[in-house]
């Protein structure tokens, strides 16, 4: 089953430290870490919406099996990449990245598939992260 889909998501990776801590970073801020940790100059750098694409539909791709699809990466479009940041009214703060995906995809296990559109995907999802609209393409 062919479905359109369109879906904000916190594209994010985790690390664990040597004490076993969890830290998230976003997939664009890392692809950058890693230019620049081998050296890279900055001339040489993909620009933001082609590091946004590459790795935006890479993550959603990795995340596709285990929930019941498979996305052709070449019909998937990445954009929207943005920084978010507030405070609690206790005064904590809260920082996330989204990034709008949007494209085709195929239903290939009907279950796991009706989980994700229950659950949604990554770690957000109080912020209108994370939930799929489909529709019929």
């Amino acid at each position: 089953l062919d479905l359109a889909f369109a879906v904000r998501a916190n594209v994010v990776i985790t690390h664990t430290d040597e004490a076993g801590r969890h830290t998230r970073h976003d997939v664009v801020m890392e692809a950058r870490t890693k230019l620049r940790r081998a050296g890279t100059p900055d001339a040489e750098w993909p620009s933001e919406p082609v590091l946004v694409q590459q790795e935006a539909v890479a993550w959603l791709a990795a995340r596709a099996e285990r929930n019941g699809f498979a996305v052709e990466p070449g019909l998937i479009r990445a954009y929207g990449y943005r920084q978010h940041s507030f405070r609690k009214p206790k005064g904590d703060s809260i920082r996330f990245s989204t990034v709008d995906l949007e494209g085709l995809l195929k239903v290939r296990d009907p279950d796991r598939f009706a989980a994700l559109l229950f659950n949604g995907v990554g770690p957000v999802k109080g912020f209108g992260c994370g939930m799929f609209v489909i529709r019929r393409p």
